[in-house]
């Protein structure tokens, strides 16, 4: 069912490699978001679990990976060519956001799948992103240290292991 959708995803990437019209990597990043969401729905939604953490089910969980990955594919293609920094940047702290919730589940439901080394790879890598894009100007302040606030957070989780940790 889904093999027209990543034709055309490939089609719209293609053409906004050659002509750099965000539209087009717009279009790319919907039909990739759609055989996404289709391979989640058809693979976890339907399990019946819950996180200890935070009180949320996997189709929580699974709706805040849609939304990280859906950001995440967005994010080359706006920083490419866009010039507005306050869209990035607001797409970068809600992907920071994300991932924090991702990581809490992660790092405190199941010891040992998610180590601590991950947390702090993760943060490093995320606080020298967000000082380097907004360097760059390609974030504005405000999203800027939104983002290091939220990814400085995460160090909470290697300190104190608890559900309300971030």
């Amino acid at each position: 069912y889904m093999l027209p959708f990543g034709c055309a995803g490939a089609h719209f990437c293609v053409q906004f490699y050659y002509k750099r019209k965000l539209w087009d990597y717009v279009a790319f990043c919907l039909t990739a978001a759609m055989a996404m969401c289709w391979f989640i729905a058809k693979s976890f939604m339907f399990l019946d679990f819950e996180f200890d953490p935070l009180p949320m089910s996997i189709k929580h969980v699974c709706l805040v990976l849609m939304l990280v990955s859906l950001s995440s594919l967005l994010l080359p293609g706006l920083v490419a060519a866009s010039k507005r920094p306050g869209l990035t940047g607001g797409l970068l702290a809600l992907h920071a956001g994300g991932l924090c919730v991702l990581e809490l589940q992660l790092h405190c439901q199941f010891k040992g799948i998610y180590p601590p080394y991950l947390v702090v790879f993760t943060t490093c890598l995320g606080l020298y992103l967000t000082q380097h894009l907004h360097a760059q100007g390609k974030s504005t302040a405000g999203s800027a240290w939104l983002m290091g606030c939220l990814y400085a957070s995460k160090l909470g989780l290697l300190l104190h292991p608890a559900p309300l940790a971030l």
